[in-house]
């Protein structure tokens, strides 16, 4: 068969320029509602989540090296990066990887191979189909003001970033926002641990009642209830949720808000 040394000069002759720049970034968390409680989440835009013809996303592959299976789970390539065929702006891309298994010979080096292309021409007849990962590429260097930090791939035998969020599916859920109400956050119908939670979502427009004030609506009920219908912009966004508080705020000098004050003060008394 073609050996890799060939496939790998060949490989170095055609690639005779950079990858489109992305500039690093860093990501911050948005503040949102979900059922009258914040919600803090990433947003990510709309170009890696293009919409597939049965209204799910779109996914690109990704290609993971494998020297086998133990009782059907793959052993991964120690080492090894993962690896792309395409790059955020080429017809194709989405944060929605598709993993696919190559099997690679026994004496195969970890990051050999670094171009999609040649890992199919190598091993394009040992593919297993893996789960949906949600992969954002960003530029190198980016970060987030959370503990998340990129990992790394390969795209034309370069380096590149992405973040991964795990493990993710094509469905496409809602997402509340209010062009004409600066200050309102965005609203979620679903969180992680919820049977129809994405992160993938359709933005849908809200105009509210003459007289609104910010942030009076906090769920899908109370937009429901205040009789605004909802219209879909056309735009689908990937907006990883990251957190989400566990009650409703409180209003300061109430006696949730109060009581909690109390227990803050106490542990720090405790921990001095």
């Amino acid at each position: 068969g073609t050996s890799i040394s060939f496939l790998l000069l060949l490989s170095s002759l055609y690639l005779v320029h950079g990858i489109r720049n992305l500039s690093a970034t860093t990501y911050t968390l948005n503040k949102g509602w979900y059922r009258d409680c914040y919600t803090y989440y990433f947003d990510f835009g709309s170009s890696g989540a293009p919409l597939a013809s049965d209204g799910t996303v779109s996914t690109a592959p990704v290609y993971v090296l494998v020297t086998g299976y133990n009782n059907g789970i793959p052993t991964l390539v120690p080492g090894q990066k993962r690896i792309v065929p395409f790059f955020p702006g080429d017809d194709g891309y989405s944060d929605l990887w598709h993993i696919v298994y190559l099997t690679v010979d026994a004496s195969y080096q970890a990051n050999t191979v670094t171009d999609a292309q040649i890992a199919l021409d190598l091993w394009g007849n040992t593919t297993v189909n893996g789960p949906l990962v949600n992969c954002p590429i960003v530029g190198n260097g980016s970060q987030t003001d959370q503990s998340l930090q990129t990992s790394l791939a390969w795209y034309q035998n370069q380096s590149i970033s992405y973040f991964d969020f795990g493990n993710a599916t094509s469905t496409i859920f809602r997402l509340y926002r209010f062009p004409s109400v600066p200050g309102q956050f965005s609203i979620f119908d679903s969180i992680p641990g919820d049977a129809d939670y994405s992160f993938f979502r359709a933005i849908e427009s809200i105009s509210p009642p003459t007289g609104y004030s910010p942030n009076r609506y906090r769920s899908f009920q109370e937009v429901a209830n205040g009789g605004a219908s909802p219209i879909f912009s056309g735009v689908i966004i990937n907006a990883p949720i990251w957190k989400t508080d566990l009650y409703p705020p409180q209003p300061s000098g109430s006696p949730i808000h109060v009581a909690s004050l109390l227990v803050i003060f106490a542990i720090v008394t405790i921990s001095m």
